[in-house]
């Protein structure tokens, strides 16, 4: 994508009147489902900018921002104008996040592997079942997914439980 590509993605969202009557910040701008969208393609990219965002908010206001607002702002849970696009992006969003963690693995990176593999229900939250989530998972099968040799390995100092809290896997827990 040409998020993926850019070595700079700026945001502009100074503080302004919009035509509606209502302000237009950067709260207003991150709401947005499309430009959710767009932070998640930066976070996920493994472009020549990395993942750092630059945030205009006025003449004298420029911040380097992280993209990682994404944990908490799914693309799912956005505001979009025409509804329809939530379900058009959502095949787009899971083929990201999957394209990032076969990167993951490709580059020996596990401990990144398993920390967006255990993440990737709640990236994937306000979807409603528009594709095929991993469902629960036996403690077995979820170490198997997660590359794990077994519950007690220390991966980085995370165990597998918390993988599997992060990932709301309670049948892996139990």
């Amino acid at each position: 994508t040409y998020v993926a590509m850019c070595h700079y993605f700026v945001v502009l969202a100074p503080l302004v009147r919009h035509e509606a009557g209502h302000d237009a910040d950067y709260a207003s701008w991150k709401a947005r489902g499309w430009c959710r969208y767009e932070r998640l393609a930066r976070a996920m990219s493994c472009g020549p900018g990395g993942a750092s965002m630059l945030l205009v908010c006025g003449e004298d206001a420029i911040f380097e921002a992280s993209s990682g607002d994404y944990l908490w702002d799914g693309v799912g849970l956005g505001d979009f104008g025409v509804a329809a696009d939530r379900e058009r992006l959502a095949p787009r969003v899971e083929g990201m996040i999957r394209r990032r963690l076969q990167q993951f693995l490709a580059d020996g990176q596990i401990s990144d592997y398993r920390r967006l593999s255990a993440l990737m229900p709640s990236l994937l939250r306000g979807f409603n079942g528009m594709f095929q989530q991993v469902g629960p998972d036996s403690m077995a099968s979820f170490l198997d997914r997660m590359k794990c040799s077994g519950p007690l390995q220390k991966l980085h100092g995370t165990q597998p439980a918390l993988l599997a809290a992060c990932a709301g896997d309670d049948a892996a827990l139990a």
